[in-house]
């Protein structure tokens, strides 16, 4: 089981997948492939400008709010940049496309699970932004779960729904072992 949570454990997974395919090339026989599942809270959003200022500036106010806004544009500005020189996709792109891969990790299908956890109150990973990425995962034939929250702020649904949240990872869980039995 692959627990991530946010953007950060999103990028770092993915992070990782980059680094197992840039080596010799795996492959994972079936009858040797781990039983494995993607448990993905708070992610992903769409992280465009407004939303990486709104992000970045969250706990600023008055001058320091000015300044995180100036050193968020400049960011994202740099990395506008970067994307159009060098053809490198900007980061929520990275993100998005490597959520929507098949193949995630080279023991990983369209049958690997993936439940997205997340709620109407995370003004990080807004629900609609989660939503909007759901939809066509499914539509191409990937097995996902969602669970919806309310009133939950980012990452925080366990605190909140406890036996909620782990009951979701374990009905997941305990269906990916029955489908290899």
């Amino acid at each position: 089981m692959l627990p991530i949570q946010n953007l950060g454990g999103v990028a770092q997974l993915l992070r990782f997948a980059l680094a197992l395919n840039s080596g010799p090339p795996w492959r994972v026989d079936a009858p040797s492939q781990p039983l494995t599942c993607l448990v993905i809270d708070s992610a992903p959003g769409s992280y465009h400008h407004a939303d990486a200022q709104r992000v970045l500036t969250y706990s600023f106010t008055g001058f320091k709010k000015f300044v995180g806004l100036a050193v968020a544009a400049l960011i994202y500005m740099g990395l506008h940049t970067r994307s159009t020189v060098t053809g490198r996709p900007m980061p929520h792109e990275f993100i998005r496309d490597g959520l929507s891969n098949t193949q995630i990790l080279p023991w990983t299908d369209t049958s690997t699970p993936r439940l997205y956890l997340y709620s109407d109150a995370d003004r990080t990973s807004l629900p609609s932004d989660v939503k909007a990425h759901i939809e066509p995962v499914k539509r191409s034939g990937l097995n996902v779960r969602e669970e919806f929250f309310i009133g939950t702020e980012h990452v925080q649904h366990s605190r909140e729904y406890p036996e909620r949240y782990w009951n979701a990872i374990r009905s997941i869980w305990d269906d990916r072992i029955r489908s290899k039995l």
